[in-house]
């Protein structure tokens, strides 16, 4: 897809944004693409990366910025990252067992700690529209600090919970993708057709691994449906910018 202005490209995300990033540059040569988007992403860290990358693109909120494009998918709720004293580093929370999770720490003593944390978060501490209304209110910066410093951007929703995640706690949770329309098109959230939360697009439509028949248990997108993805993100930035 030819863009109509040469920009900077900052990819942000967990591993659905991940997965496609060397498509995405392969689409675009002639842009650069930044990529701040890993396996196992909170929105914790999401937007601490969103706040990173804003302070040093306008020498710390002194000056504008031009041809800077953010693409911003924001991941499941259940997800956290915190800062551990135990080792002096932030640490994802999401995997149903700390221990196996390629994304965080090699210490064997801290997962023990870890694991027990995250399953007393997720019980007594995790509420689904609770993150989201706080996600919404950091948002809220986010937007005024792209729009004063002239960074154009785009960002949506992936999912509310993720069940295996999820398994941790010691109650039972059903994903309810909580919707406040008003506040989401006030703050320009990108809608798929009727859905606000990209997954359940991805799911009438198919586009998941495991909507694939005989295919693996995995809710990432086919490679296929990546670059359908990657092509409706690049119509939408040169909507944003004509």
């Amino acid at each position: 897809m030819r863009l109509s202005k040469s920009y900077d490209f900052y990819l942000f995300g967990c591993s659905h944004t991940a997965n496609f990033q060397t498509d995405f540059r392969r689409e675009i040569p002639e842009h650069f693409v930044h990529a701040f988007c890993f396996g196992g992403n909170s929105n914790d860290k999401i937007i601490r990366d969103l706040k990173s990358q804003i302070y040093k693109l306008t020498n710390g909120f002194t000056q504008s910025v031009r041809n800077v494009y953010f693409n911003i998918q924001f991941t499941y709720f259940n997800r956290a990252n915190f800062f551990s004293d135990l080792e002096g580093k932030y640490i994802p929370f999401h995997s149903t067992n700390i221990m196996n999770q390629p994304f965080g720490t090699e210490n064997g003593e801290c997962n023990v700690i870890y694991n027990q944390f995250y399953t007393d978060w997720l019980t007594y501490f995790f509420n689904e529209q609770n993150r989201l209304e706080e996600l919404l209110m950091e948002c809220q910066i986010i937007k005024k600090l792209m729009d004063d410093f002239g960074i154009k951007y785009n960002w949506y929703l992936w999912a509310g919970i993720n069940n295996v995640e999820t398994k941790n706690s010691k109650k039972e949770f059903e994903e309810k993708k909580p919707i406040f329309e008003d506040r989401f098109e006030k703050l320009g959230f990108h809608k798929f057709d009727e859905f606000w939360y990209f997954e359940d697009y991805a799911i009438k439509h198919k586009m998941r691994l495991i909507d694939i028949i005989g295919g693996p248990e995995d809710e990432h997108l086919s490679g296929e449906s990546n670059k359908k993805l990657i092509n409706t993100l690049l119509s939408i930035f040169n909507d944003k910018i004509s």
